[in-house]
Parts: structure tokens; C-alpha cells; sequence
């Protein structure tokens, strides 16, 4: 595999651990989401 093809799966993968951490509260409502990017 091509090293920007890892650096793209990385990318998804850290991007999907963030959601799957972030869901709990995403359940509760979607109001009290709060987006990665706020970190």
C-alpha cells in the first residue's frame, strides 16, 4: 500500500474512534452533540 492510502485509512479510522467515543451523548440528543473539533 502506498503511504498516502495508509495516512487516508488512519485518518478515517481516528476520525470514526471519535464518533464512536462521541456517541453516547450523540444518543441522548442531538443538540448536546458536541463536535471533535471542539477539543
Amino acid at each position: 500500500m502506498r503511504p498516502v492510502a495508509i495516512r487516508h485509512i488512519t485518518t478515517i479510522y481516528i476520525s470514526d474512534a471519535k464518533i464512536q467515543f462521541h456517541l453516547p451523548t450523540y444518543k441522548k440528543g442531538k443538540k448536546a452533540f458536541t463536535p471533535p473539533s471542539s477539543e
